[in-house]
């Protein structure tokens, strides 16, 4: 029985060696098992792919293993723990050769699958053809892309052809939402999300993250990308991200509603996304004509934008709505639509009725009465603007 070696592993000896932060580290046990480290101290999680948690830093260890398929979708494997496997085994199951590094005790970096050359050549590159087993790696390629893609990093011309062959399998079915969605927001977050779908997009597999956009023509597709990479300049919120690229791509669609609630139903995505996404198609409704509604209809937006809500997100809405129509307005001198509606947006807010009309008034006449006074102080705010603009 070899002896037990720790070895750290992963995304954390790839950012080393590249000069970045390290902000997570992974660790495999060789040698072990799972009950010399429970007896440690060590904290299992997980029963059919155990990973244990160190007893003061809360890091990750876990086993060396092998796996083979044996069904449909990521929980088709069987995995096995001998203690007898070596680290050069465990790095073989591991997706990009970037990735499939370690680092022992002693500072010494065990590369088997040429990890250093592809960083120095700053190709992404899949380790071996069990790369194929599970789709998506697909997704997790475009997302290192996306992340990497400041430094100059490209997909491997041999991983994309494989890329594209996995995604015309039927195991792309057994994909969850969850899983695609999981890549898709980490790229999101990235400095260049658009990279992410752009190696979707070549692998035709938009479809599959956004169902129903099939009918799209070739430009309309990279006139949706081009404002994602505009939003991004914008916002580092992913949810304004997203939002102008969901808008953007299927705003031509005679059924574009539908499509967004099946993308929604399809990556089953939090409130705080769909609420963003449902806000920014109002106001881009509305965004051309913005500086021209009357005090009235401005009321009304921003009502239905949630305007009296304590933590409202309007800013959010206005910047994927910038990044939207960028190219299409130009801005008057006086005033950007982002400072406009802003500052319309603080005066609904704070407007109300006097204290003596409050005491007057109940129910749905005090509401009224509310709202009629954010009216009169918009209409009066725009008189003003109208004023000092000539």
């Amino acid at each position: 029985m070899q002896e037990e070696k720790i070895y750290l592993v992963g995304g954390a000896v790839r950012d080393s060696l590249l000069g970045l932060s390290v902000t997570e580290r992974d660790w495999v046990v060789v040698g072990g098992c799972a009950q010399d480290l429970i007896n440690k101290g060590f904290k299992q999680v997980g029963q059919t792919f155990p990973v244990f948690l160190h007893p003061e830093t809360n890091e990750e260890y876990a086993l060396a293993r092998v796996e083979r398929k044996d069904g449909f979708g990521h929980k088709g494997f069987e995995l096995n723990f001998p203690a007898s496997i070596s680290i050069e085994e465990d790095l073989k199951r591991r997706d990009f050769t970037i990735n499939a590094m370690a680092q022992d005790c002693h500072g010494n970096i065990i590369d088997p699958w040429g990890g250093k050359k592809d960083l120095q050549l700053k190709i992404i590159r899949h380790v071996s053809e069990a790369f194929s087993e599970d789709p998506l790696r697909v997704f997790r390629a475009a997302r290192f892309n996306a992340r990497f893609s400041n430094l100059g990093f490209s997909i491997a011309p041999e991983t994309l052809k494989l890329m594209q062959k996995m995604l015309s399998e039927n195991e792309i079915a057994y994909l969850s939402g969850e899983r695609i969605w999981k890549e898709t927001e980490y790229a999101l977050r990235t400095r260049s999300p658009e990279v992410f779908f752009e190696i979707l997009n070549k692998c035709d597999a938009l479809k599959i993250v956004f169902p129903g956009i099939e009918k799209l023509c070739p430009a309309q597709v990279l006139y949706s990308l081009d404002t994602l990479k505009k939003s991004a300049q914008l916002s580092s919120d992913s949810r304004v991200r997203f939002a102008a690229f969901i808008h953007q791509l299927t705003k031509k669609l005679e059924d574009s509603e539908e499509t967004i609630n099946r993308i929604f139903s399809r990556l089953k995505l939090s409130n705080k996304y769909k609420s963003l996404v449902k806000k920014v198609h109002l106001l881009s409704s509305k965004y051309l004509e913005l500086m021209e509604l009357e005090g009235i209809h401005l009321a009304l937006l921003l009502k239905e934008l949630g305007a009296s809500q304590k933590n409202n997100d309007i800013s959010l809405v206005v910047l994927a709505c910038e990044a939207i129509f960028h190219g299409d307005t130009i801005e008057t001198e006086y005033m950007t639509k982002f400072e406009y509606l802003m500052e319309a947006e603080t005066i609904f807010s704070k407007s109300t009725v006097t204290i003596p009309s409050r005491r007057k008034l109940t129910g749905e006449n005090y509401g009224r009465a509310v709202f009629q006074a954010k009216v009169e102080q918009l209409d009066f705010w725009i008189k003003k603007i109208k004023e000092n603009k000539t």
